[in-house]
C-alpha cells in the first residue's frame, strides 16, 4: 500500500494580514509561531487547534479571547511557546496565543463555465500553506468599495459577497505543464452593479481549497504526484475606469503562484 508523507512541516512567513490580535508579555528566550491550525474547540474561553504536524495546540491565556467567537473551520493563528513545554512523546503543545483570523472556505461552483465574473488584486501565500495533502491555503487580495470614512463599505462585509474556489480544468493543455498541476482561482462577486465604485485593493482573506479531486484527476493522467501546483488567476485589463473590473477583458496575472508539492509529500510503499 502507497502512503503520502509529509516531508516538511512549516515555511518561512512571506507576510500576514487582518490578524485580531492580543500581544503582551515578556518574549525573551520564546519561540514563536504562525500557522493555519485546525479548530478542534471553537467555544470561547476553551480554544484549542490541531497543526498539520498532528500537535494540539492549547493556548493558556484563553481569558484574553473569551469575546472572540470562531465560526471557521479553520484559522491562522500567531502565537509563542516554550521548547521545554514540549514533552517527549506528547502532542500537546501550550501555546500564548497571540493573533487568530478566520479562514473561509471555497466556494462550490455549480456551472464552473460561467461562475467566475471578477477579477482579483493579487495572491500569495501567507505562511505554510498545506494543512496535509489535500488542503491548501492562500491569501487572496480583491477589490472593494470604501465609504467616504475611507473604510470598506458595509455592503462588502455581508457574508458570500466574495468567494473564491480552485478549477481543475481537467485539460491536458490547460491543466498540465511538464510535471506541474495547473489551477485556475477564479473568483464570484455579488452587486456587480457597484464594481465601478471597487477602486480599493483592501479587500482581503485567507482561503481553504481542497486538492483531492485536481490531485486524483492528474494522477490519472500521469501516475505520479506534481512536482509543483501553479495558481493562476485573473486580474483587471484596465488600471482605471468604471469597467475596470469586467471580467470578459481581464487578463491572466503575470506572476502566478507557484507552490512545490512534491517538495513536502512523497509516496512511498
Amino acid at each position: 500500500m502507497k502512503k503520502i508523507k509529509l516531508a516538511a512541516m512549516f515555511a518561512a512567513v512571506v507576510a500576514m494580514l487582518g490578524f485580531s490580535s492580543c500581544l503582551g508579555g515578556d518574549t525573551t528566550n520564546i519561540a514563536t509561531g504562525m500557522e493555519f491550525v485546525q479548530v478542534n474547540s471553537g467555544i470561547a474561553g476553551y480554544y484549542s487547534f490541531k497543526n498539520s504536524a498532528g500537535f494540539n495546540l492549547e493556548p493558556g491565556n484563553q481569558k484574553q479571547w473569551a469575546e472572540t467567537t470562531i465560526s471557521t473551520p479553520f484559522v491562522i493563528i500567531q502565537y509563542q511557546y516554550s521548547p521545554d513545554s514540549i514533552k517527549q512523546n506528547s502532542k500537546r503543545m501550550p501555546i500564548t496565543l497571540q493573533g487568530m483570523a478566520p479562514v473561509e472556505e471555497a466556494a462550490p461552483m455549480m456551472d464552473p463555465a460561467n461562475w467566475a465574473n471578477s477579477p482579483i488584486y493579487a495572491a500569495g501565500l501567507t505562511a505554510f500553506p498545506y494543512f496535509d495533502k489535500n488542503n491548501l491555503f492562500m491569501g487572496v487580495q480583491y477589490y472593494v468599495k470604501k465609504g467616504t470614512d475611507g473604510k470598506i463599505d458595509a455592503s462588502e462585509q455581508a457574508a458570500h459577497i466574495h468567494q473564491f474556489a480552485l478549477l481543475c480544468e481537467k485539460d491536458k493543455d490547460k491543466s498540465i505543464s511538464g510535471n506541474n498541476l495547473v489551477l485556475y482561482l477564479v473568483h464570484k462577486a455579488e452587486n456587480l452593479d457597484i464594481n465601478k465604485d471597487r477602486k480599493s485593493s483592501d479587500g482581503f482573506e485567507y482561503v481553504h481549497f481542497g486538492l483531492y479531486e485536481a490531485l486524483t484527476w492528474f494522477k490519472e493522467q500521469k501516475s505520479n504526484l506534481p512536482e509543483n501546483l501553479i495558481i493562476k488567476y485573473k486580474v483587471p485589463g484596465k488600471i482605471s475606469g468604471e469597467d475596470m473590473l469586467d471580467y470578459e477583458s481581464a487578463k491572466d496575472g503575470s506572476q502566478p503562484v507557484t507552490i512545490p508539492y512534491a517538495k513536502y509529500f512523497k509516496e512511498s510503499k
